[in-house]
């Protein structure tokens, strides 16, 4: 058996020696979790008790000492691939939780036609309704009421409370979506599929908050600069491209780095910089593909200015696709997570 516990929570796990190098989530704080390598297990000599395997202290988080390593008897029965891991409660009773260590799934259809099916699943799909429909409905029940305050004006309070709780709303429900598209970058990362549960995780107010303003500050580090450029010169000429490519070419690897290690830090130019030259010609593929993308998405929405009614379905379509983009970016992380070697 392979002992080790989470860097993140510390958590301990025992599994099997086939599940070395598999990756899984910790049930506990949602990390991504790597199976270490079995060592060799020494026998001790002139004894006739079973052979005890040591523990390498070596490969221990720095924070844990030798005691810290938890005593779990594996039943004889146990399923490969399950992973037990037990802690204390408050009474002093241990408590087992099962979780699967198991390889990534496949792709059923071709990448290109199953990519674009990432956000058709069950999450994905109702986190796309209430994004795209409660905002619709808020319009709609907005305008039956102006429409109203034009035979009753008094209805005119009515009508502003009701703006301004629609507006609240809306910012409420957009920045879910920021924080539910690090959520995709994440799980995608782990090997994901298809758009992620978590209704069951339950974020908290601070969490969403915070994926925002990560996100936003990703956006202002890479691309304020060019902004303020245009804004002080009004000319686009060759430093203004060169700020622009800057922006593109780093963005996608920021707000990557950013979501992976779950703070700013991940804008460390030096870190930056040696992860888009460690995989530089699959990066610059994988950002001409983003950028295609948002040209198109783009050329669609200038096409849509002059009729307004196609503006929902606009929107429900730049979800899909930031959806999609937000899978992308995280399987590049799954696929050259070696080449990266971020230590997380």
């Amino acid at each position: 058996m392979i002992r080790f516990r989470c860097r993140r929570c510390g958590k301990g796990f025992s599994v099997p020696e086939t599940r070395a190098g598999k990756k899984g989530k910790c049930p506990k704080c949602k990390s991504i979790l790597v199976v270490p390598k079995a060592h060799a297990v020494r026998p001790d000599e002139g004894r006739s008790d079973p052979v005890k395997a040591p523990v390498d202290s070596e490969h221990l988080p720095d924070h844990l000492t030798l005691l810290d390593v938890p005593k779990i008897h594996p039943a004889e029965d146990e399923p490969p691939g399950a992973v037990e891991s037990s802690e204390d409660n408050e009474q002093g009773e241990a408590q087992t939780v099962t979780a699967e260590i198991e390889g990534p799934p496949e792709r059923k259809f071709p990448w290109p036609i199953d990519v674009l099916l990432y956000p058709i699943s069950k999450p994905g799909l109702v986190t796309i309704g209430v994004i795209v429909g409660i905002p619709l409905l808020i319009e709609v029940a907005g305008e039956l009421l102006r429409i109203g305050a034009l035979s009753f004006p008094a209805l005119i309070i009515f009508v502003l409370a009701f703006g301004v709780l629609g507006f609240v709303l809306k910012v409420v429900l957009y920045t879910y979506l920021y924080w539910y598209i690090c959520e995709c970058i994440r799980d995608s990362a782990t090997g994901g599929l298809r758009a992620p549960e978590t209704l069951a995780q339950a974020p908290g107010l601070w969490d969403i908050l915070l994926s925002a303003l990560m996100t936003f500050g990703c956006l202002f580090f890479f691309f304020l600069p060019m902004t303020l450029y245009y804004r002080h010169s009004r000319s686009i000429d060759w430093i203004f491209w060169t700020l622009t490519a800057y922006g593109a070419l780093f963005f996608p690897m920021g707000l990557l780095a950013v979501v992976i290690f779950e703070s700013l830090w991940g804008l460390n130019p030096i870190l930056l910089i040696r992860s888009v030259v460690s995989t530089f010609l699959p990066y610059c593929a994988f950002v001409c593909l983003l950028l295609a993308i948002g040209y198109l998405v783009i050329k669609v929405a200038h096409v849509a200015t002059g009729h307004p009614w196609l503006a929902f379905p606009l929107f429900l379509v730049c979800i899909h696709v930031t959806l999609v983009a937000a899978h992308l970016l995280g399987r590049f992380y799954w696929r050259y997570e070696e080449k990266l070697n971020w230590d997380l």
